[in-house]
């Protein structure tokens, strides 16, 4: 079941027939793993202190988050 999962996200289109992803979404675990993700980005940007590509890494942590496939 696992491994059908990796197929769909990784574009297998006998895995995306299968419906997985919708199941998946049905369980809340996209909202979740955004939540982590947002998470992450934030300490990440509590980090950054001045430095000459501060501005860059910090939108590259927002890019990362809301990036479409």
């Amino acid at each position: 079941r696992a491994g059908v999962v990796r197929r769909a996200l990784a574009g297998d289109r006998r895995a995306l027939s299968h419906g997985v992803l919708v199941r998946v979404a049905a369980t809340g675990a996209l909202e979740r793993a955004r939540e982590v993700a947002l998470d992450y980005a934030r300490r990440a940007r509590a980090c950054l202190i001045g430095g000459l590509y501060r501005s860059e890494l910090e939108e590259l942590t927002h890019a990362v988050v809301n990036r479409e496939r």
